[in-house]
């Protein structure tokens, strides 16, 4: 008897899936919650409030509507009859709590819309499905309260969370994966410089080294190399300098720099060693692209230039691995130098904000300087309008701010849902077990649900629509415009679509709440009219027995 209960009750549970690592704390708590909630309404005897609800109401639509020979009584029994039946079998289904949910029975399967994750995944550095014993996050600190906690939720919700969570890993499956570009973008934005030192050194470099190459060009310099390695010639490590005599291998730097060794030609009537600017940002150990490159995130730079199908090699077949790390290091800087008005976060491409300034050395200078300092005043004017307007518009400041609503929504989402099924005992009593009501609730679980899915494909349409914006084939200069519209297009994609899609839920739902309605009419008026049509046969068949006994 033991071991049957036991195999009785390992039946009664189900292997609840999740959507996101929140939703191990959120779907537990919520079904414990709906489990003891509907224990106190039981034990009140709150969940028969509705049967005597039932009963009253036909009684007092039977009054209103007259005695027709005796028949109202017969119908409002009937009435009452097929709607606590109704009534109780959807109480049973979808109000009783029966199933039971455990922490070690929830798994989360982990969506592969991210072209990096899926490449981890494939390769075992990531599990493919986490449990919600060891999900290896902050969250199991909250997990660890609940362990030993067990919620219980109703067959029908059971049989709907499943068929939902179903219907969602499939659609997410069906997106194909791509790179995260929107996040990519952030990190780089919002990845510093950490070594003071490095810093004084990008502001000297531009100092010895770019201003007065840039200077050099303007002023009748050489002008060799390709037209687009000259188009390249605002960004520090810019080909053409280093490539074109003239340029990066005459210039060097007016400090000593310790770590480089000393030359004596090069360092003929200096102190100490004075690299030249193609050594100082060249050199493998102590050049400043070395550097730079090893300040950037390593995730970072594996998804945007090493990994197989890296952003930017997707970007740009048939570049090398060093000319990639260039691009990686243009987009870097530009962020840094966009720091003041962040006109440069929103672009990929060279700009004439992705000089690197710092303060008031980026005006010192060679004669060259000047020239660059003009350019740098038109540049901060221009700045400053796109900044103005974009207040005035009163777009977001950075991208920064559309990841955390891409991040913040699926945690939000879980909340939503946590409420709702915490809630649903009372819905389910005050809907007076109303099969048309649990339709809709139905409905509108399941379109919750089904926003991961909606955020798949906004996921997809928000990085590469971002990439049509700022990448190689958008405006070579940063364009504030295109940056607001990728960011308020964001919006939408996050918010006001699954809005939507719940709206038209919400409508399909209130249509089949009143096709029930109307099938229920149904069923009365075709009672009604059986009924009426007994009555009529009964006095025909009485007075044609009255007929023949008078014969």
């Amino acid at each position: 008897m033991p071991r049957s209960a036991a195999s009785f009750r390992r039946h009664r549970r189900v292997a609840v899936g999740v959507s996101s690592y929140f939703e191990f704390v959120t779907v537990l708590f919520g079904w414990i919650v709906y489990d003891r909630l509907w224990a106190v309404l039981n034990d009140t005897g709150v969940v028969y409030a509705p049967f005597l609800v039932i009963l009253l109401r036909n009684m007092l639509e039977s009054r209103r509507a007259g005695d027709d020979e005796g028949s109202a009584a017969i119908q409002s029994l009937k009435k009452s009859e097929t709607d606590i039946v109704v009534a109780i079998v959807v109480m049973f289904l979808a109000a009783v709590p029966f199933t039971e949910v455990r922490l070690g029975e929830m798994s989360y399967v982990r969506p592969t819309l991210d072209c990096a994750v899926e490449r981890r995944i494939a390769r075992g550095a990531e599990p493919a499905e986490v449990n919600g014993l060891a999900t290896g996050t902050a969250y199991d600190a909250p997990l660890g309260t609940l362990s030993g906690e067990v919620g219980r939720l109703p067959l029908w919700w059971g049989f709907v969370h499943v068929v939902s969570k179903a219907v969602v890993a499939a659609g997410t499956a069906a997106i194909p994966c791509t790179g995260d570009v929107v996040r990519l973008t952030m990190t780089l934005g919002n990845d510093p410089v950490e070594d003071p030192l490095l810093l004084r050194e990008l502001a000297d470099f531009t100092t010895d080294c770019h201003r007065p190459a840039i200077g050099r060009m303007y002023n009748g310099g050489p002008s060799g190399g390709s037209l687009a390695a000259r188009r390249q010639m605002d960004y520090l490590g810019s080909a053409f300098f280093l490539d074109t005599h003239g340029y990066y291998d005459l210039l060097y730097s007016r400090r000593e720099r310790p770590a480089f060794p000393p030359n004596a030609a090069r360092d003929a009537g200096l102190d100490g060693s004075h690299p030249t600017c193609r050594e100082w940002w060249r050199d493998g150990a102590n050049g400043l692209r070395a550097r730079l490159l090893a300040e950037i995130d390593p995730l970072t730079r594996d998804e945007m230039v090493y990994d197989p199908d890296a952003i930017l090699r997707g970007e740009n077949p048939g570049m090398s691995a060093a000319e990639l790390e260039d691009l990686l290091l243009r987009r870097y800087l530009a962020h840094r130098s966009g720091d003041r008005i962040g006109v440069s976060s929103v672009s990929y491409e060279p700009g004439v904000a992705e000089n690197y300034r710092m303060g008031a050395s980026s005006h010192h200078g060679s004669v060259g300087g000047v020239v660059h300092a003009t350019a740098d005043v038109i540049d901060d004017v221009l700045s400053m309008g796109a900044a103005g307007l974009g207040m005035l518009l009163q777009g977001p400041g950075n991208i920064a701010a559309g990841v955390a609503i891409r991040e913040g929504m699926p945690i939000f989402l879980a909340l939503l849902l946590m409420v709702f099924v915490a809630v649903l005992p009372v819905l389910m009593v005050f809907s007076r077990y109303d099969p048309a009501v649990l339709v809709t609730l139905t409905l509108v679980f399941f379109g919750l649900q089904f926003f991961h899915v909606l955020w798949g494909m906004a996921f997809w349409v928000d990085n590469h629509l971002h990439e049509a914006l700022t990448g190689p084939a958008g405006a070579p200069k940063a364009n504030p415009i295109q940056g607001l519209v990728s960011l308020w297009v964001q919006r939408f994609l996050y918010i006001v679509f699954p809005m939507v899609w719940l709206a038209a839920i919400g409508w399909v739902g209130v249509k089949a709440e009143s096709a029930m309605g109307g099938i229920a009419k149904l069923a009365d008026s075709s009672a009604g009219a059986a009924q009426s049509g007994g009555d009529t046969a009964v006095s025909a068949a009485k007075a044609a027995a009255s007929k023949g006994r008078g014969k």
